[in-house]
Parts: C-alpha cells; structure tokens; sequence
C-alpha cells in the first residue's frame, strides 16, 4: 500500500514541475529596424526575422532558454500582468527583450501575441528594431 502512495506522489510531482514551465514557438510576421548611422533616426519595415523558440520558461526560477541556430542561450523570465517577459543579455552587451501575452480567456489558449525588441548598439550608433507576431505552445 505504501507503494501506491508513493507512486501517486511521484506522478503528482513530476506533473506539476511540467506545469510550471512553458515552450513557445514564436513567428513574426511584421516588424521594424531603426538607424541611426546618419545622426537621425530612420525607420523602415523589417520582416527579416522569422522565428524564435523559448523553451523550459519557469517563472519560479525565472529562467528560460532561447534556442537558436548555433545552440541555446539561457535568459531571464519574469511575470508580468496576463505576460512573460524574457531578457537576453548578449555577450556584446546588447539587449534583446521579448514580451509574451496571454490570451484572453474567451481566447486560443495555446496561440499567444508576442513583442521582440533588440536594443543593439553597433560602431555606426544604435540600431534597434522591433518585431511582432504569434507564439504556439509546444508539447
């Protein structure tokens, strides 16, 4: 009998670590890059990024990981109202910030808006951009 409670225990934890983290697939659709390499900021349409995965998002030790071409990058997560935002700190000392919002109840609940913006600064002077589009929950 101990067994079995035991084994319930098990299977009650190891659900709920799974529940407290999230994957995401993210693809943009639009978006816009600014440069400033002539003392003004000029602004153009951008659709240069396509998509970005978030794996193992955990708000209890806020923590994710960005998955990439070359390999995995970890981030810092944290909660917002009805949003996860995640925050990269490159090894060039830019900014990379990604704001994932919740759906509305009446909503897709796998299916989420999401903000990408890159605060980078580069030889010529800043060159941030923007991107926007939707994030669907891996399994």
């Amino acid at each position: 009998m101990k067994f079995i409670y035991a084994f319930i225990a098990l299977i009650a934890l190891s659900s709920n670590c799974s529940a407290q983290t999230l994957s995401v697939r993210c693809k943009f659709s639009d978006g816009q890059v600014t440069d400033f390499d002539k003392g003004n900021p000029n602004t153009i349409r951008a659709s240069d990024l396509s998509e970005l995965v978030f794996d193992q998002i955990d708000l209890t030790k806020n923590t994710a990981r960005l998955i990439g071409n070359v390999g995995a990058e970890t981030l810092r997560a944290f909660k917002g109202f009805d949003s996860i935002h995640l925050i990269e700190a490159t090894a060039s000392g830019n900014m990379n910030i990604t704001t994932i919002f919740m759906p509305l109840k009446s909503k897709n609940q796998s299916i989420f808006a999401v903000v990408h913006s890159r605060h980078v600064n580069t030889a010529t002077g800043p060159f941030p951009s923007q991107y926007l589009g939707f994030c669907s929950k891996l399994l």
